[in-house]
Order: C-alpha cells, then sequence, then structure tokens
C-alpha cells in the first residue's frame, strides 16, 4: 500500500472528507521517530529545497508512528505561511491520526526559528492535546539547496 498525498474538500452538504490526490513511491511500514526522516521524506514528496515561498506540511501517523498520510496544509509568502489550528485537526482525524508532526520550510536556507515559529508552534500543540492527539515533532526543513533542518522536539521546545 502506497502512502498518500490527500486534500480536504467539503461535499454540499458542507461534510469534510479527504480525497487523495496523489500516491508517494513509500510502501514500508517503518516507525517515523527520527526529525531526519521525516525532514527528508518532504523534500522528497513536495521538493521543498527549490520553493521560493514557506509551505506548511502536515505528516499523520498512526499509534506505531507508521505513515498514514501527508498534506499540504498552507502555502504563504517568501518568510511566512498561515496556519489554522482547525485545518491541522480536522486533515490529522480524518485520515484517523493519532499523531503528527508538521513540517514548514523556510526558502532562506536559514533554520533558525523565528518567533512566530515558536507561538505557532505552543498554538498546535495546546489545540492537539486538547484533540487527543500527540504532536511528535515541528521541523523546519532549509530551502535554497541546503540539507539542514530544525526539530522543535531535539531543541526541548515541545
Amino acid at each position: 500500500m502506497n502512502v498518500k498525498k490527500y486534500e480536504l474538500k467539503v461535499n454540499e452538504n458542507r461534510i469534510p472528507y479527504l480525497q487523495s490526490v496523489g500516491e508517494t513511491a513509500l510502501t514500508d511500514r517503518r516507525k517515523w521517530n527520527q526529525p531526519i526522516k521525516i525532514a527528508n521524506l518532504i523534500r522528497m514528496v513536495f521538493d521543498v529545497n527549490h520553493s521560493l515561498q514557506e509551505s506548511v506540511y502536515l505528516v499523520c501517523f498512526d499509534v506505531k508512528l507508521q505513515l498514514l498520510g501527508i498534506f499540504e496544509v498552507s502555502k504563504g509568502l517568501a518568510d511566512q505561511a498561515l496556519v489554522d489550528n482547525a485545518q491541522i485537526m480536522t486533515r490529522a482525524l480524518l485520515c484517523g491520526a493519532q499523531a503528527f508532526a508538521l513540517v514548514h520550510n523556510h526558502p532562506s536556507g536559514v533554520v533558525d526559528p523565528s518567533n512566530n515559529d515558536i507561538e505557532m508552534t505552543e498554538k498546535v500543540m495546546i489545540a492537539s492535546q486538547i484533540m487527543g492527539l500527540k504532536m511528535v515533532d515541528h521541523i523546519i526543513v532549509a530551502g535554497a539547496g541546503r540539507e539542514g533542518f530544525y526539530s522543535f522536539r531535539k531543541a526541548g521546545l515541545l
């Protein structure tokens, strides 16, 4: 079974559902518990090393941290992307996730988190706790052809 990329849609009754928009080449059921694995996944699936704008991605996992689905949640400007907590939680719950990671890119290649990044992480973490979901990490991936990343978990901020 290939892991799918999804988009959130609504039907004529305004009931949200997931629509598969593509499949990744990933078929293994390994545990996604290392930030480098998640960063490389986003690089592979969305080619963030060559993006001129920030985007936010949601990577959803089951209780054993096996990959369930991948979403592009937001596209932004060169230096920021907006995040709606309700949209993140809706996507995670609809795909049956027990845990998730947020990932976004910095087109500048500098992975240090901004104050907005830190504030967004705190808000998403609070929302996830209320919803009973585990936020396993928030990862910033370097752009501009650089390979670096920043893990909020590794930095002790989650």
